[in-house]
């Protein structure tokens, strides 16, 4: 199985030679204190001038990915296979290159911020001589385009790129993988021509697709051609990723193991030919997968996710009976899929994980749905998520409001939520309009929510009224708004 698919790399191969002992989180002292570690981590790159700029601050969420790793990585709790589902650090790291004065200085900080936390100096040791390493495997790839580069496109890229092509391995392949996606053949041809591989796969929707897959995917009929007069071959992932139930079996035959078979370009997370297929949306061949007895890893509560997200019923009850745990699945737009939710929920599937907040992210901006799902808010409610959560300070209609979600205004305040309903602040869904997204229409969004009964006279925070307020705006959408907002107050004003 090895050699049908050596072609795609081999960089879990490398990494799985420099992992720690499994029991290393234990005896550093387990969660509390790798969480201490991290932080005083972060403390330290906070005040190093060379790599301050590269790193996010902590708001964003970084350092806690960082725990999250640690964790997992010397032996806890999969929190970061949980949080984080692309391919892994490896393609995180691409941003910036990993030289060896950046491992140095990052390992120096880890180093000082454990012995500042007492860890004994044979643990310290021991961590080093793992982090090390993985640091400069993880960079193997070369740096991203300088910014001079990083702003040219196409064919004055290309020219510009020409003379130092061989320091950027990793562009070359995104770059060929675009210009197969692009069906541009002059493209593809200049790339090959300049040594960019033709096996090696690069990052696509969290997955691993070789040129050929890529041109197979795009339908660049002239593109698979020239890829395969250079060498390329398929595998049995990129048979999965296409459906190709016929090359599948071939492949099933030929290494029968080939089904339970990981792929060697893939970083910490093991990505199997059922990864492919469910991430490719191809339906047949997950459901041939586990049929013909595809092992469902420690991450099959995403796989499952997937496909209930996709209304797959075949492939979640082949999942399920495989053991992938549903208890794990919080909410998503499975539920609106009756027989998938009906089976999710029965395993143990529940719309308030991890939090009873969890699923106000569906109304808010960073919505991976936007306001394309129109139930969505409806279903969740009806499953049990509570109308009276809070993030932030705010519910579900300020949310929406700030978001530009209409059809889901509309669904909550159905539901029962007070269009003057006030967020922490004394702030109504109002309110949230003048902040809402680039983008939203926020005239549009003042219309709809008065319609529904809004008061522009409401004092939040702030002790003056929302029409006071706006009556100040000088820009064209403030004086619309102001102009709804008077001309509703003047029309309730006469009804009384």
């Amino acid at each position: 199985m090895d050699l049908l698919n050596r072609h795609r790399g081999g960089l879990s191969a490398q990494l799985k030679n420099i992992r720690p002992a499994p029991d290393l989180f234990a005896r550093l002292g387990g969660r509390e204190v790798v969480e201490k570690i991290v932080d005083g981590l972060y403390d330290r790159i906070a005040e190093d001038p060379f790599l301050k700029p590269i790193f996010h601050d902590r708001a964003q969420g970084e350092h806690r990915r960082q725990k999250y790793f640690f964790e997992e990585w010397m032996g806890g709790e999969p929190r970061y296979l949980r949080e984080i589902q692309g391919i892994g650090t490896h393609w995180f790291h691409r941003r910036f290159p990993i030289d060896r004065r950046f491992a140095g200085r990052w390992l120096r900080h880890l180093v000082e911020s454990m012995r500042e936390h007492r860890i004994p100096e044979p643990l310290i040791q021991e961590v080093a001589q793992v982090l090390g390493p993985m640091a400069h495997v993880l960079g193997g790839d070369g740096p991203p385009l300088p910014p001079k580069l990083a702003e040219l496109a196409g064919q004055e890229l290309l020219t510009a790129l020409e003379p130092v092509l061989d320091r950027y391995p990793g562009e070359g392949r995104r770059l060929l993988q675009e210009a197969l996606f692009d069906g541009d053949l002059e493209r593809t041809r200049w790339l090959l021509d300049h040594d960019v591989s033709v096996h090696l796969p690069w990052p696509r929707d969290g997955l691993m697709l070789t040129p050929w897959c890529a041109a197979k995917a795009a339908g660049f009929i002239e593109g698979v051609g020239e890829v395969e007069r250079r060498g390329a071959i398929p595998d049995i992932f990129s048979a999965a990723y296409l459906g190709d139930l016929e090359l599948l079996q071939r492949f099933a035959e030929l290494a029968p193991e080939g089904i339970h078979g990981l792929d060697p370009a893939a970083d910490h997370r093991n990505l199997s030919p059922l990864h492919y297929a469910i991430g490719g949306d191809q339906p047949a061949a997950a459901s041939w997968l586990l049929k013909v007895g595809a092992e469902v890893g420690a991450d099959g509560f995403l796989l499952l996710r997937q496909a209930g997200n996709r209304g797959w019923v075949e492939t979640v009850e082949l999942l399920l009976s495989k053991g992938a745990e549903a208890q794990r699945i919080g909410p998503d737009r499975w539920v609106l899929n009756s027989e998938i939710a009906d089976r999710l929920l029965a395993a143990g599937a529940d719309v308030n994980l991890p939090h009873r907040h969890s699923w106000l992210r569906f109304c808010s901006a960073g919505s991976p749905y936007g306001d394309t799902l129109p139930g969505l808010a409806t279903a969740l409610v009806r499953l049990g998520a509570p109308l009276d959560a809070r993030l932030g300070g705010r519910g579900p209609l300020h949310l929406a409001a700030g978001a530009g979600h209409f059809s889901q205004i509309e669904e909550l305040i159905e539901l029962g939520v007070p269009v003057d309903d006030p967020d922490a602040d004394g702030e109504t869904p109002l309110a949230h309009v003048a902040w809402s997204v680039e983008g939203a229409d926020r005239a549009a969004l003042t219309r709809l929510l008065l319609s529904h009964g809004a008061d522009p006279l409401h004092r939040g925070g702030r002790g003056i009224s929302l029409l006071d307020r706006t009556r100040r705006l000088k820009t064209p959408g403030g004086r619309e708004r102001y102009r709804l907002m008077k001309a509703a107050v003047d029309a309730r004003q006469g009804a009384d």
